[in-house]
């Protein structure tokens, strides 16, 4: 349902050819159960995210061809901006790839997997203050969480005022 109305919003503004005055991030968050690993990649409007990591660069980032310092940039700006801690212990986020979808002006960053255990009663804090500092109140960061068998399919809106969610497995 999530991911329908992120596309139905980019199938909106593709057709209609204007600038997109919806500022929102779409992420995801998913546990793989068969190899023990923890997954994010995060959907960002590609305009929004040039300008917002572009401050912290020496040069212009290129989305489509990734330079090892465009890399180091997105670690940095997702360092700074998106947190994962699993019983008070931060995972760190690595770049692994990413994808852009130029008809729909999207980047989709993909992170590596990470090596976790999952148990019942763990404790999961998300934090997500990508471009609230360009944009506050009118951003919107969702985050869609899978971690089977404990939560099947949950989705998060976190805003200026709650940037963060907690939750128990």
């Amino acid at each position: 349902m999530f991911l329908r109305f992120f596309y139905i919003v980019l199938i909106f503004f593709i057709c209609s050819g204007l600038s997109h005055p919806i500022k929102l991030t779409a992420s995801l968050l998913e546990y793989k159960q068969t190899t023990g690993e923890l997954s994010y990649e995060c959907k960002v409007f590609i305009d929004d995210f040039e300008s917002s990591i572009n401050k912290s660069l020496s040069k212009k980032i290129n989305t489509q061809k990734p330079t090892q310092e465009d890399i180091a940039g997105i670690n940095r700006h997702f360092g700074k901006h998106v947190k994962i801690w699993i019983n008070g212990k931060e995972i760190s986020l690595t770049y692994k790839s990413s994808e852009i979808v130029k008809s729909a002006n999207v980047c989709i960053i993909r992170f590596k997997e990470v090596p976790v255990r999952l148990k019942k009663g763990d404790k999961i804090q998300i934090s997500n203050s990508l471009f609230f500092e360009e944009f506050e109140y009118a951003q919107t960061n969702l985050i869609l969480v899978k971690i089977p068998p404990f939560v099947k399919e949950e989705n998060y809106d976190l805003s200026l005022d709650n940037r963060t969610v907690n939750f128990s497995l």
